[in-house]
């Protein structure tokens, strides 16, 4: 019972924290108007379920990362709006690669590796639903670009992911560091 009370209470700090870093982001969102690409983004929140994959699951990454898009789309007012859609599809995108290639840390991918491919399978989702909503554009000719900026976002969410993992796992209890090795799907 103990046991699953602590991953409760830490199922519920990854979401605040998820959510904050989603809503900050959001918040700074014109400062990403400066590249070229409108509506870039590091995709910050992207790092606490990274942190939760490695940390607690898959099972529950996927409930974080689920409930921050959700409760973060609320929060900002695009709740069943484009942008909504956008970042369900490429979170949900992202969570199945990320969740896929899991097994292959640390023999083939680091941390880091994991987070460029999450990154560029984010954007990918986000294209598609662009794609559905806007058929016939061009949109898909977006994604080498969005292929470009994936490594450096995806490397900043990853090198930041790999430091938090590795103090986490310095502290936190057995329940967790067994999740480093192998995989507990269960929420």
């Amino acid at each position: 019972m103990q046991k699953t009370t602590r991953r409760m209470v830490r199922a519920g700090l990854y979401l605040a924290l998820g959510v904050t870093l989603h809503i900050m982001e959001t918040a700074l969102l014109p400062l990403g108007m400066v590249l070229p690409f409108p509506g870039a983004r590091v995709g910050l929140a992207n790092l606490v379920g990274l942190v939760v994959l490695a940390m607690e699951g898959a099972g529950l990454a996927w409930w974080v990362t689920l409930g921050r898009i959700v409760l973060g789309a609320l929060f900002s007012g695009t709740f069943l709006g484009l942008p909504f859609w956008m970042g369900l599809a490429g979170g949900a995108l992202a969570m199945a690669g990320m969740t896929a290639a899991r097994p292959l840390v640390p023999d083939r991918f680091s941390w880091l590796g994991l987070s460029v491919m999450g990154a560029f399978c984010h954007n990918i989702g986000q294209l598609l639903v662009l794609k559905t909503v806007v058929p016939g554009v061009g949109i898909m000719a977006y994604l080498p670009w969005m292929a470009l900026l994936s490594v450096p976002s995806g490397a900043l969410v990853g090198g930041a992911a790999s430091k938090v993992i590795q103090r986490l796992a310095a502290v936190w209890d057995d329940d967790c560091q067994r999740n480093l090795v192998e995989e507990d799907d269960g929420p």
